[in-house]
């Protein structure tokens, strides 16, 4: 709780001794007190605020205001997220001790992995092991295919498909060929005709 000396005193002849009664007092303060307190010159509620809670924050956000409404707007924004600071604290110290029971280690000693096994089984994975690196360095070591080798691998994979595209191909150059024939001989047609 705030000293006495500490307290704000409005111009109208009441008082603050927190920033939830300065809000209070916000809500039912008249125009007159309040340009008192805020206008271009200065604004005494950011400096109280400022100067008697070390709150250089949130002098700065109500700083930026000057109409009472965005005033009542921030500090009762910054008394609901104050209000809620208790709460997210006892959450992350409950977090901490979650995380710091699971990360404890066991009572009962953990098995190394290999420690069972016999000479035969570890052959065996050793073996598995060197030729899985053998396959992926083959693997890697492959050439990368173009898109002519693409192609090929296509044809050889469904040769019935590719013997449709080139029965495609044939019949539209034909197509092609044909149409361009018959335009010729239609402007020829067009251009030899004279008039009656």
């Amino acid at each position: 709780m705030l000293r006495e000396n500490k307290w704000f005193y409005f111009a109208s002849g009441g008082k603050a001794a927190s920033i939830q009664e300065l809000k209070l007092a916000l809500n039912s303060m008249d125009p007159g007190t309040f340009s008192y307190h805020v206008n271009n010159q200065k604004n005494d509620f950011a400096d109280w605020i400022e100067g008697v809670f070390n709150n250089h924050k949130l002098a700065e956000h109500l700083r930026e205001v000057s109409e009472k409404e965005g005033m009542q707007i921030i500090l009762e924004d910054y008394l609901k997220e104050s209000s809620a600071e208790p709460k997210k604290a006892s959450e992350k110290k409950a977090r901490e001790i979650i995380i710091k029971s699971e990360s404890e280690p066991e009572k009962t000693p953990r098995k190394t992995p290999g420690k069972n096994l016999s000479k035969r089984a570890l052959k065996k994975i050793v073996r598995d092991t060197e030729q899985f690196i053998k396959s992926e360095k083959k693997r890697a070591d492959k050439p990368i295919k173009t898109s002519g080798d693409l192609k090929q691998a296509a044809r050889k994979e469904h040769p019935e498909r590719s013997a449709h595209m080139r029965l495609i191909v044939k019949e539209f150059i034909y197509g092609f060929v044909l149409g361009l024939i018959f335009g010729i001989v239609l402007v020829g047609i067009l251009f030899n005709l004279k008039p009656i």
